[in-house]
């Protein structure tokens, strides 16, 4: 009787809270954004420009947009509203693992295996991304990780400690190479996934968000709103200028588990920006901290003392899954591996106990402003 409330309660913890303490930190960042330069007395004052927010819950977790509407005045925020409501659903219905009748979720559930079984062109597109990176990553990100995350108590079926055995099980599930992924005959909307074992999970969770920012980026840019903030979960798509044709800025939080606080402020422009972190979603068993993000190479959630890594890339889906790869793989080597990939980011890793912080970003990402 208690399964559907500790359900509950870990997609809150895992999916809502990291999703209001972003939204608390653009709150502080627009709240603390500097007073407009003061005209000269000849000078005509230009009037400030209007700015629609829009929000609203997808994937278990939160999403805002800002926007200019005078971009395109033909459209109202309630339209708009619907229009990314609409579009976030049918990522959702694609890729979800939590509903049932979601594609992947179909496609999890079949006995089907090595024969080849159609996918539909958006979620062979975030999929395949994954395995590029599983590749690309040595392993550290792999889109087959479900089983061990449900194991450890942070997928759809509850909280639970799991026993060796059910490890071993589950590990016996994972590996990116027991999918392979090829164009459909049936032409460019559709591909084919043929599973080497028919009880291969598929988690896509770890792309998924960055992959609904670039859907709503997208969606905007196509409606003629050429400056936006989009935003879901944390994971942020920063498209043109913001206010007073300066960029967007972006805050990468302090990874402790005390209230938000903002670390880092970021100039943004047409560029996507993603953090992974342990400081937010995890549990206590037996005064040890288990963490939301599992290492598929052993099985075993991540317990080395990175703070967070922030990932900066041209699209949120690329962002979002190479934030995962980092962590997992820890400062040094996650560090080697961005230098190696050219990929730009930030970690971020506590120094004993005194609150303070070490920073080593890689060769690509910028050279960090002073402190908020």
């Amino acid at each position: 009787m208690n399964a559907p409330r500790l359900e509950d309660e870990l997609s809150l913890r895992r999916f809502v809270l990291p999703g209001l303490f972003v939204l608390a930190l653009f709150w502080t960042l627009w709240a603390r954004r500097p007073d407009p330069p003061q005209p000269l007395p000849s000078e005509t004052s230009a009037p400030a420009e209007d700015l629609w927010e829009l929000g609203g819950a997808i994937f278990g977790t939160t999403w805002t947009a800002k926007l200019f509407p005078g971009e395109s005045p033909e459209h109202g925020p309630e339209q708009l509203q619907s229009l990314i409501e609409e579009r976030l659903k049918l990522v959702d219905l694609a890729m979800s693992t939590y509903k049932a009748q979601s594609e992947l979720s179909q496609l999890n559930a079949s006995p089907v295996s090595g024969e080849p079984q159609t996918l539909s062109g958006e979620l062979a597109t975030v999929l395949q991304a994954g395995l590029d990176l599983h590749a690309r990553s040595q392993g550290a990100f792999d889109p087959t990780v479900g089983p061990l995350v449900n194991a450890w108590g942070f997928g759809p079926e509850g909280v639970k400690k799991p026993s060796p055995a059910e490890l071993e099980a589950a590990r016996e599930r994972v590996g990116g190479e027991k999918l392979l992924l090829a164009a459909s005959k049936d032409g460019p909307e559709a591909a084919v996934l043929i599973r080497s074992q028919p009880d291969v999970f598929i988690d896509l969770s770890a792309i998924a968000k960055g992959y609904g920012v670039d859907v709503v980026s997208g969606l905007l840019m196509n409606l003629g709103y050429e400056r936006s903030l989009v935003e879901i979960g944390g994971e942020i798509r920063a498209q043109g200028m913001g206010r007073q044709g300066a960029p967007w800025r972006v805050g990468i939080e302090r990874p402790h588990d005390g209230p938000p606080e903002v670390e880092v402020v970021l100039p943004l422009s047409n560029r996507s920006m993603a953090t992974s972190g342990n400081y937010r979603n995890f549990r206590m068993d037996d005064g040890r901290k288990v963490t939301h993000i599992i290492d598929p190479r052993d099985g075993s959630p991540v317990a080395h003392g990175l703070g967070s890594v922030s990932v900066l890339a041209d699209s949120c889906m690329e962002a979002d899954a190479w934030a995962t790869a980092l962590y997992v793989l820890g400062a040094e080597e996650g560090l080697k591996l961005a230098d190696q990939e050219g990929i730009a980011a930030l970690f971020l890793t506590p120094e004993g106990r005194g609150g303070t912080l070490k920073s080593s970003p890689s060769q690509s990402f910028p050279t960090l402003p002073s402190s908020p």
